[in-house]
């Protein structure tokens, strides 16, 4: 008979090897996928509170409150702006329940919809009656020289459909503070959000235009500078929003301003008193918000908020990132743009964040070194890779904001200089023959060009009473006043002329 084998007892070391390392798997399965809630706090979230009902910050509720702080209805710029617009700017915007909550931010009860309102141009002049590309040539022309009412018979008609309305957009801005409340959509973050007082404000802007050319045809040059004044507050109101795209809308504002105050100069009407006083009000003006504050308050609250709802709403495959190091390492990559656009100079502030942009790109590549912590805990990795790709998104936004404060702020002290050299002009019978000149009687001193680091440029020619202020614009060239609208250069320049 064959001898029977009697297996071999397994070894107790073998089974606890075993058993370790099955619950090592289980534990590593845990920490990958085991739901993490985000813990609000200064390097997460920046602010804790306040709160929304999930326990997820209220980015929308805290930049309310910081904007509407001490602030009545009867002092707010908003209010009143709303009241010449009209409910109708809610229309396909807004659903019944964010304007009903917009109108509670605002402290106000619900406009009727019949009223006297600002009409729109379409509202007073259906497209169908005038083709769109004529439209918009007639507009163009009519801000940029004075018109007759027989020439543009349609412009007429809106501006005196809305005389009323333009009437109470001069008050209005005569207020300090302006809260346009946020409303944070349902289905969706900060990112997401309508403007549609803000949007509304343009047509105004565009009619006070028209205003300005009207009053120079009628030689009424203490109305057209009231018009311009009204466009210059309207801008430095909406710049007092928290984010981004506002202060877009804001800069076109003031852009659209300094349009007219070349208007205004090129009309030969001004007389010395009344250059000195508007200069003065414009050099009284609030300066514009840096792209800094920008980015790093209202947009950095943006930017985490839709993260913060992405880890809230989304699928299984963004909740199995760790949340907490993925804001801190957003948090992260944005205070280095803040810091690469606190360099002293445009082209040093571009540099410093095409740096930064590079950076972070080379540091989402795999690298050997990081193979271990990806293999022990692809939770964090992936999360701090993302995030990083998160951060390199807010590039080009970093540089259009720059860009759009920086073409704001030259176009707005060329103005400046332009309506100090009309009055010395006014008050001496010539344009003086170096800026310097101006200092201090005209100009608290010379502006200096943020794309060269020098003095702005300046030229006259006595001979067809005119004058060249200029910067180099964008690609630091000197282009001798040629704009970029001339495709035959980059500067940013204005030029007038006046009849000996």
């Amino acid at each position: 008979m064959a001898k029977m084998i009697t297996p071999r007892a397994h070894r107790p070391i073998q089974t606890w090897i075993n058993r370790i390392s099955t619950l090592l798997i289980v534990v590593w399965f845990a920490v990958q996928f085991w739901p993490i809630w985000i813990r609000p706090g200064p390097r997460t979230t920046v602010i804790s509170g306040p709160a929304r009902s999930d326990g997820s910050v209220d980015f929308a509720a805290a930049l309310n409150a910081e904007c509407s702080a001490g602030l009545t209805p009867d002092d707010n710029a908003a209010v009143l702006l709303l009241r010449i617009l009209g409910p109708e700017i809610f229309d396909n915007v807004f659903d019944d329940a964010e304007v009903s909550t917009y109108y509670k931010l605002l402290g106000i009860e619900p406009l009727p919809r019949e009223g006297a309102y600002f009409r729109t141009r379409e509202n007073v002049s259906p497209y169908e009656s005038i083709a769109q590309n004529a439209r918009c040539d007639d507009l163009d022309d009519a801000s940029m020289t004075p018109w007759s009412p027989s020439k543009y018979p349609e412009l007429e008609r809106w501006l005196v459909a809305n005389d009323e309305a333009l009437q109470r957009c001069l008050e209005a801005v005569r207020k300090d503070r302006f809260f346009d409340p946020i409303v944070r959509p349902k289905e969706g973050s900060l990112i997401d959000i309508q403007n549609p007082l803000a949007q509304a404000t343009r047509p105004i802007s565009r009619l006070l235009r028209l205003l300005v050319t009207r009053h120079l045809r009628d030689h009424n040059v203490a109305d057209a500078l009231l018009a311009t004044q009204t466009m210059h507050r309207l801008s430095r109101l909406l710049a007092q929003h928290p984010l981004m795209n506002h202060q877009f809308l804001a800069n076109g504002h003031s852009a659209a301003a300094c349009a007219s105050d070349e208007v205004i100069l090129r009309s030969g009407q001004l007389s010395a008193e009344q250059s000195r006083r508007y200069r003065e009000f414009l050099m009284s003006l609030s300066p514009m918000p840096s792209a800094i504050e920008l980015v790093n308050h209202g947009e950095r609250f943006a930017i985490l908020d839709a993260m913060q709802v992405q880890f809230l709403t989304a699928e299984a495959g963004f909740r199995s990132l760790q949340p907490n190091t993925f804001l801190m390492t957003v948090n992260e990559g944005l205070s280095k743009y803040v810091s690469a656009m606190k360099e002293p100079d445009v082209a040093s502030q571009r540099r410093a964040i095409d740096m930064v942009r590079k950076t972070l790109d080379q540091e989402t590549k795999l690298r050997l070194a990081d193979l271990g912590t990806l293999i022990i805990y692809p939770r964090g990795q992936m999360s701090t890779m993302l995030a990083k790709i998160s951060s390199n998104l807010q590039s080009p936004a970093c540089d259009q904001i720059i860009r759009s404060q920086v073409l704001t702020s030259i176009r707005y002290q060329l103005t400046c200089t332009a309506y100090a050299l009309v009055e010395y002009r006014a008050m001496h019978g010539q344009f003086p023959t170096d800026l310097r000149v101006l200092v201090p009687d005209n100009l608290p001193q010379v502006p200096i060009d943020p794309f060269s680091g020098a003095p702005i440029r300046y030229t006259r020619d006595p001979e067809r009473g005119s004058f060249l202020v200029h910067s180099v614009g964008e690609n630091g060239i000197d282009d001798h006043g040629r704009k970029r609208e001339t495709k035959q250069g980059d500067d940013i320049a204005v030029e007038i002329a006046l009849a000996e």
